[in-house]
């Protein structure tokens, strides 16, 4: 049986009852990466094991995903485990979906004990409603071709340097250099970080694995051009 659970978007403080308890009881766990708050307040407390070995090894971050559902079905065949994710296992984290897939094969039970993603916090943070007027969600580090901007977007994992610079070459095909953008770093933790920013400078900020980019396109693109086209037509 695989147990896989959510690890919030920060401190074990912030986990769910049901999250907790599946870790105490749990006779291994495995988590995804250690550089999470909430893997470093479980491992201060309990034995843990680590991914983050196979981040180093692979040659692609899809190579990663695919070792990490490996290395978790195979601890599930000798018995429980449970595994550990940031944020919530809905949310960004593809090695989740692999693990669903290939266990359904193996007749493998899955439970997945869900959290709060760094999602939650931002829009708090930001105060915005994702149902009211729309929501695009985008992962920094694998942007579609072409990048199509009309509702308010959400990059995640701005986690690099290079990953903050190609985003901000990518946004300026289609923004002015001084479009405000909001960055959010830590969310939820002590180091916090919540900062509007001109476009241009989105590759002078500190980054890591938990910064995000927020930002309003307004009217660019295809909507833009919908928008220019209705308005003639009212003209």
């Amino acid at each position: 049986m695989i147990t896989i659970v959510g690890l919030g978007p920060a401190g074990a403080d912030q986990m769910t009852r049901a999250g907790w308890a599946a870790i105490e009881s749990a006779q291994r766990v495995i988590f995804r990466t250690l550089d999470h708050p909430a893997a470093v307040d479980i491992a201060r407390v309990r034995e843990v094991e680590t991914c983050d070995d196979l981040y180093d090894q692979a040659a692609a971050f899809a190579d990663v995903y695919e070792r990490i559902a490996e290395r978790v079905l195979a601890a599930a065949a000798a018995g429980p485990v449970v595994y550990g994710v940031p944020g919530s296992p809905a949310v960004a984290e593809r090695a989740v979906g692999l693990i669903r897939s290939q266990a359904a094969v193996a007749g493998v039970e899955v439970v997945v004990v869900g959290a709060p993603s760094f999602l939650d916090t931002l829009l708090e943070r930001l105060g915005l409603d994702p149902l009211d007027g729309g929501l695009q969600l985008f992962v920094a580090r694998q942007l579609p071709e072409p990048l199509l901007l009309g509702p308010p977007a959400v990059f995640a994992q701005v986690d690099t340097e290079l990953v903050a610079g190609e985003l901000k070459g990518k946004l300026l095909e289609v923004l002015d250099p001084d479009h405000p953008i909001t960055m959010a770093s830590d969310l939820g933790t002590l180091d916090e970080s919540v900062e509007q920013i001109a476009l241009v400078d989105l590759d002078t900020r500190p980054v890591g694995p938990r910064t995000s980019v927020f930002l309003d396109p307004g009217a660019v693109g295809l909507p833009g051009l919908l928008a220019v086209s209705r308005r003639l037509r009212q003209e």
